[in-house]
């Protein structure tokens, strides 16, 4: 048995009910809703996907009311996906999937069968409270016991609900893996009909924006026809919203993954953590992202950074589910104080606009992040308070040097800061020349500091300079090595230069 409601995530599930080796006998029911096209869709997803009969049971749920999608009772629209995802929405029909499922179960003892499908998805319908784990358990369960079948008969119900927990994107590639044609489907709340009679989506209600969100994240087009507005095309900002919507998605789908690790039968590895046990394994992932970063620059190959970065987004994701475990913090806390804090620190963009130079907008951070720290009562109210001493040499000091740049104490340009370089250049010549080992490695040390301070000068970051230099290093060297062969550790130093002009003439 599978419910059939005509929406893409019941097209999904029976199409997987046909793969999996089921021969599913569609249901459907007219319970009032207000747009019958609804029960068109879902004859048309059932005769297409393979079921091997239709059923369409009349159950009038307007005789309990209180949802927009029976009364009269405005639809939601433009909300934002985490309003969406929050609270439960006035489009929730009371106890729908649990009649509908009662029904299937009767029917389904009925016939014999054992096995009943509903597209539930608790990523996106996490404020349906049908459509959540606990919900299909506790009706399992119930299934069990309540029947003939089940209770004296030994048989054993069991509720499939394969799209549980995926996102809209991952149901539409799933969708489209298995051939379902989502041109047959209905998913608007608020259809209306075109002048040709063909049904058209709003594109504004959330059952619009969370499917314009699947098709986004996933690359595909919607097949559906949506509402013009006016000048022949649909709201200019909708795909705008259903693409944040379908990151959000998938920024749920994290959160649900780390929920799960940790949860009763998760990982035991993941349900060992700590707070302090996997805060190293931020600064790991932080590195191995920006060796993505890197590749892309160089290759313009971006998968691994999508890895990486994807890596370091979980790490964030699970450190925070411990936490709030642990009744610290969480992501929530956490997103919104990053939130108001950007917001707070950009006054000239949230704020009175203002034509700000990018040096000004930089100065006029950190004197806002100087007015926070003294209004927490900090000790430390330097404007080079707050870089991190654990940072890379080069990249801390270039943090130093920009804080410092901000506050006013800088070249009048890119030259003074060259001659700086030059200076302390020769002051490392004497130092060497001289037998004082302290002032070798203290001037070897301004040298790099001043680097440092001219790369902000001209816009390069050091460390990224320096990762790179070490990398045509060691791709030269291994050139060399290649070249010179068995013979490499014998070569005198000639021969090395000879090999590594080659070397260098072949990379850049």
């Amino acid at each position: 048995m599978c419910l059939v409601s005509g929406g893409m995530d019941s097209a999904v599930v029976l199409a997987e009910a046909v793969r999996a080796g089921f021969a599913p006998v569609a249901i459907s029911f007219d319970y009032g809703q207000r747009h019958a096209v609804e029960l068109d869709a879902a004859a048309r997803v059932a005769a297409v996907l393979g079921a091997s009969e239709h059923r369409v049971v009349a159950v009038d749920l307007r005789a309990v009311g209180g949802s927009a999608l029976t009364d009269a009772i405005d639809v939601p629209k433009d909300r934002a996906h985490d309003e969406i995802g929050r609270g439960v929405p006035s489009t929730y029909v009371p106890a729908r999937n649990t009649v509908f499922l009662a029904i299937a179960l009767g029917l389904a003892e009925t016939v014999g069968a054992t096995d009943l499908f509903i597209g539930a998805n608790a990523v996106d319908y996490s404020g349906y409270p049908d459509c959540r784990p606990t919900f299909l358990a506790a009706f399992e369960a119930l299934a069990n016991a309540a029947t003939a079948a089940g209770a004296d008969g030994g048989a054993h119900f069991r509720v499939h609900a394969p799209l549980l927990e995926l996102s809209k994107a991952d149901i539409v590639r799933r969708g489209l893996e298995l051939g379902v044609d989502f041109a047959l489907t209905h998913t608007c709340y608020d259809p209306r009909l075109a002048t040709d009679g063909a049904v058209l989506a709003c594109g504004r209600c959330d059952a619009c924006l969370l499917r314009l969100a699947g098709f986004a994240a996933a690359g595909e087009s919607d097949p559906v026809r949506y509402a013009e507005d006016g000048d022949g095309s649909i709201p200019a900002d909708t795909f705008g919203r259903a693409k944040l919507a379908g990151a959000v998605s998938e920024l749920a789908r994290v959160l649900a993954v780390a929920q799960r690790l940790r949860a009763p039968g998760g990982c035991p590895w993941d349900r060992e953590q700590s707070v302090r046990s996997l805060a190293p394994a931020l600064v790991e992932e932080a590195f191995e992202a920006v060796d993505g970063l890197d590749e892309l620059a160089r290759t313009g190959d971006a998968r691994g950074a999508v890895e990486e970065l994807g890596d370091l987004l979980f790490s964030i994701a699970l450190l925070c589910q411990v936490a709030s475990e642990e009744g610290v913090f969480d992501l929530e806390r956490a997103a919104r104080g990053a939130a108001e804090k950007i917001v707070r620190r950009h006054p000239h963009v949230y704020g009175e606009a203002k034509d700000l130079s990018s040096d000004a907008a930089l100065a006029q951070w950190e004197r806002i992040k100087a007015e926070e720290r003294a209004a927490r009562g900090r000790d430390d109210t330097s404007a080079l308070s707050g870089v991190p001493r654990a940072l890379p040499a080069l990249q801390r000091a270039a943090r130093l040097g920009a804080k410092a740049m901000a506050l006013g104490f800088r070249w009048e340009s890119a030259d003074g800061a060259l001659a700086k370089v030059r200076e302390e250049v020769l002051e490392l010549d004497e130092a060497y020349r001289g037998d004082d080992r302290g002032a070798l490695e203290r001037e070897l040390g301004d040298v790099l500091l001043a680097t440092s301070q001219f790369a902000n000068y001209v816009g390069v970051d050091p460390e990224t300079a320096a990762r790179d230099a070490a990398h045509r290093f060691e791709t030269r060297f291994r050139a060399m090595e290649q070249e010179l062969g068995d013979g490499a550790g014998h070569a005198d130093l000639e021969r090395w230069m000879d090999a590594w002009r080659r070397a260098k003439a072949r990379t850049t």
